[in-house]
């Protein structure tokens, strides 16, 4: 078992009675067998941007050049310094379905708005919808679309997705879906975090190097090109955020995959607990799940690192466990910049309330001053 800390133990235990009195996005990796294998530690490739941190333990940054001038780009560059700092940690959710409902849900059991709301956008069959920016800003959040170059109606299989492999970004048949999302966020007055293609170091993605037909090389053209026909359209408030999924032997190396600071704004990771290959019969730490990812992603990117996707299952009743080691390192560490819990039951029920041990610890963690954001 974690051993949890004894201020954070005694705030569940007040919130739990509470909860209990009171209180009344597919799957993770929308879909995808995720792995919380034991993530390993590569040296830094020798052509890697490494940064080491200062001795305060705060991470270097870069800067987007293609970022404009304004209003809306004095917006970006604020928030992109507070989603950067160390001192202060956002709470997002994803939901099944981004509904105002399930959002509210989610605000309703941890007692406070989310700071981001993630919403999955599958290229396939999700248009630009003017209004989905402006409800999650009226609602005090920042937006964050993770926005999947592929049919998530169809099975994630290389026949099912012929039509959504990467040479075909690269050829322009998904160029007026491309520009019409371009065109439809330079319009709004908000930044918007872009989370494009994730979990592209795995193998259950057609967007992926590995399971699919795309040679090494074809992720980082394709996200340039997206990047760059988003530049072109004038969106240049947007964030990008790159979050791939956390290292398990056989996955594709990071740096092969990483399209370079002039293309990414945020990085971030996808890492689950009590899912896939983990023993049940024991807790696993948040160092054990993520560690050997973020420092390598720190030293690739230079950049501190977001928890884009997160939850745990109830698998082995340790799932207050984890969420107290979760949210108290989070807010601890200074290469750590927030978190996003997948708020979803699908193949294991990952809600933040599916049990009120796990409630009460998410509400007593939240109690932290990193989570002022």
């Amino acid at each position: 078992m974690i051993e949890t800390r004894p201020l954070v133990r005694a705030l569940a235990l007040l919130v739990l009675v509470v909860v209990t009195i009171g209180a009344a996005v597919v799957g993770p990796d929308r879909g995808a067998p995720a792995t919380d294998a034991l993530p390993t530690t590569p040296a830094p490739p020798a052509t890697s941007p490494a940064a080491a941190t200062d001795p305060a333990g705060a991470v270097p940054t870069t800067t987007d050049p293609s970022a404009g001038t304004g209003p809306a780009a004095s917006a970006r560059a604020a928030l992109l310094e507070r989603l950067r700092s160390p001192s202060t940690d956002p709470v997002g959710v994803m939901t099944e379905r981004g509904t105002e409902a399930e959002i509210d849900a989610f605000a309703a059991a941890i007692g406070r708005q989310p700071d981001i709301v993630s919403v999955a956008v599958g290229w396939a069959a999700d248009r630009f919808d003017p209004g989905l920016v402006d409800r999650i800003v009226a609602r005090g959040a920042v937006p964050m679309i993770a926005w999947e170059p592929y049919d998530a109606t169809q099975p994630q299989e290389p026949e099912a997705q012929a039509g959504w492999t990467l040479d075909r970004i690269l050829d322009g048949s998904h160029d007026a879906y491309i520009d019409e999302w371009a065109a439809g966020l330079a319009a709004e007055a908000t930044p918007v975090i872009v989370r494009f293609a994730h979990e592209m170091n795995g193998d259950w993605y057609p967007w992926a190097e590995q399971g699919y037909p795309n040679p090494p090389g074809s992720y980082v053209a394709a996200w340039r090109y997206v990047h760059d026909r988003f530049v072109a359209a004038g969106a240049t408030e947007v964030l990008w955020l790159w979050s791939p999924n956390i290292a398990y032997d056989g996955s594709t190396p990071l740096a092969q995959v990483w399209p370079g600071p002039e293309y990414v704004d945020l990085a971030g990771v996808v890492g689950y607990f009590g899912h896939g290959r983990t023993d049940p019969t024991r807790a696993r730490t948040f160092g054990e799940v993520f560690d050997g990812t973020i420092a390598e992603i720190v030293a690739l990117t230079g950049l501190p690192v977001m928890i884009t996707e997160t939850a745990g299952t109830e698998r082995g009743g340790f799932k207050d466990d984890w969420v107290t080691d979760l949210l108290s390192t989070v807010a601890a560490r200074p290469d750590v910049t927030g978190f996003v819990w997948f708020d979803v039951e699908k193949e294991a029920d990952w809600r933040v309330d599916s049990s009120l041990e796990a409630l009460a610890a998410f509400r007593a963690a939240l109690e932290l001053p990193a989570y002022t954001w």
